[in-house]
This record gives structure tokens, sequence and C-alpha cells, in this order.
């Protein structure tokens, strides 16, 4: 292997073993939960309360 295609091995480790760790640290800290429900919930009231064509509307 030639010394530029060890340089860019090497960053591509470096940079998905960074990617790696901030994930895990993400999901540790418990930043998993509120990207699970998405941006507007999906709980009681969440995404129903948007409006759209329901039957009330027509």
């Amino acid at each position: 292997m030639n010394k530029k295609m060890k340089k860019g091995v090497f960053w591509g480790v470096t940079m998905a073993a960074v990617i790696v760790a901030f994930n895990v640290l993400h999901f540790l800290l418990g930043g998993g939960r509120p990207l699970a429900a998405g941006p507007h919930g999906h709980g009681p009231g969440g995404m129903g309360t948007r409006g759209g064509f329901d039957s009330h509307h027509s």
C-alpha cells in the first residue's frame, strides 16, 4: 500500500470510530428515546391534532 492509501484508510477508520463512539454515548445518555417519537410525537393527541382531512373537515 502506498502512503496516500494508508492515510485514507487511517482517516476513514478514525472517523468511523468517532461516529460509533458518539452514537454509543448518545444512546447511553438516553438520547435515543425522544427521537423515536418523531418531531410531533405519537402519543395521545400527538399527530391527530395537526388537522388534515378528517370526517369533520369535509
